[in-house]
């Protein structure tokens, strides 16, 4: 078993790394854009919500059809219609997306601001940027084959290639040019565009002859269907529940504000571990379904939730063990608010957080049971949390026990999520 976990950990590795970096692209173009102007920064996070959207649906659809790929990863035929028609599918709903944001970005953007200014730069922001969403549709369903095909390590260090491309031309042209917002479109676009070239080089180099196989496969076409939506959908339903939930419990107070803008980067940068591992084992789960006995499937999920334990426990361990220094880079010592309490919160919904993240997303969506995930993400969240919250709020109950409400959402998705697993009902074959 010790065997097994090292390797889950050292596939998951390269993933890890590149959700942290990727993760963390974010803070230092904020970091840049200081060096503009206050509006710029205002502008590029505006814009930045909608673009998460975006990416969540096109991660969804590539995420969603993974799931079939690997199911089917025996079979050469399958393999190359599933990524055909996913980078057919992928592309033609990121143009859409293109189209649709392009007409309506004005409206939308109008709701987060007042000021011209921050309307404008968001708008230009987003003109520039919507096209990198085709070169992002591509990346992400050929790094899926790629990964599929045994290789976990290539896709993650092109991104993160791509990412210190990025962070280099937005300083170039922001810092030495000036160009602001602009410099940090065409810098963003630049690098998703090389991401892209290498990506699809590598795999022209390595499937061309698989890509090059005429098949037509209608089946596999509506089981990418099905998964990519119910994938697409969690994402959507988690982002904007998320939102939401920090929006309302920032509403509480300046102090509150700030710790939740400290703590959402925080929870960002460690779950990018888990997520790593999820993705890693998601795949190597859908492999074997069509392959192995039920008892096998089962014994090599619990060795995955294992691993997903133990890297939980250190991780939330490690963050205890660094609060001093964390309250003191922060400044929460400062704060009159309880933050021991929030960051206990914090560390206690981090290490439950990424249980549920495991056993959802590495290993019953992996099993092609997406709707379940939906279902629970839709009402654990929308039907449980968020109304609790806003009544709550409305009765100006203590904010320490309004944030604990994560600790309960979280808990039940655990608790609902162990028992579909021990049911077996999650095991479904995608194979054509």
């Amino acid at each position: 078993m010790l065997k097994r976990i090292f390797y889950l950990y050292s596939i998951a590795l390269p993933i890890a790394v590149q959700s942290l970096i990727v993760s963390s692209k974010s803070f230092v173009d904020t970091y840049l854009l200081t060096l503009s102007s206050f509006e710029s920064v205002s502008a590029v996070g505006i814009a930045s919500k909608i673009f998460l959207v975006a990416f969540i649906i096109l991660s969804g659809i590539s995420t969603g059809a993974s799931y079939v790929m690997s199911h089917n990863s025996e079979s050469v035929e399958c393999i190359s219609y599933s990524s055909k028609f996913t980078l057919r599918f992928g592309c033609g709903v990121a143009l859409l997306i293109i189209i649709l944001v392009y007409y309506i970005k004005d409206y939308i953007i109008s709701f987060s601001s007042e000021n011209k200014i921050i309307l404008s730069l968001s708008s230009s922001y987003i003109d520039i940027v919507l096209f990198s969403l085709i070169f992002i549709s591509v990346t992400l369903t050929l790094s899926s084959l790629i990964r599929i095909k045994g290789d976990y390590r290539t896709p993650s260090y092109i991104s993160i290639f791509s990412v210190f491309i990025n962070i280099t031309i937005s300083f170039v042209l922001v810092y030495n040019f000036k160009l602001g917002v602009i410099g940090a479109a065409y810098g963003t676009v630049i690098s998703s565009l090389i991401e892209c070239l290498i990506i699809v080089y590598i795999s022209y180099r390595r499937f061309s002859v698989l890509l090059r196989i005429k098949c037509y496969k209608p089946g596999l076409m509506s089981r990418i269907f099905k998964q990519a939506f119910f994938s697409s959908s969690s994402g959507v339903i988690w982002a904007v529940g998320a939102s939401a939930f920090y929006i309302l419990v920032g509403s509480r107070g300046q102090e509150v504000l700030y710790i939740m803008s400290i703590i959402s980067p925080i929870e960002a940068v460690v779950l990018s571990f888990t997520i790593g591992l999820s993705v890693s084992t998601g795949i190597e789960i859908g492999k074997n379904i069509p392959n192995r006995s039920n008892d096998y499937i089962f014994e090599d999920a619990k060795i995955s939730i294992i691993s997903s334990f133990l890297m939980s426990f250190v991780i939330s361990m490690l963050l205890l063990i660094s609060k001093d220094l964390i309250f003191k880079l922060f400044n929460f010592n400062k704060l009159i608010i309880d933050a021991d309490m929030f960051f206990y919160i914090m560390i206690f919904s981090i290490f439950i957080k990424s249980l549920s993240i495991q056993l959802m997303n590495g290993v019953i969506r992996a099993g092609g049971d997406g709707l379940f995930c939906l279902r629970c993400d839709f009402i654990f969240q929308w039907l449980f949390t968020l109304p609790l919250v806003l009544y709550l709020n409305s009765i100006s109950m203590s904010v320490i026990y309004i944030y604990s409400i994560v600790l309960i959402e979280e808990f039940l998705k655990l608790i609902l999520s162990i028992f579909r697993f021990n049911s077996g009902k999650w095991l479904h074959n995608l194979a054509a």
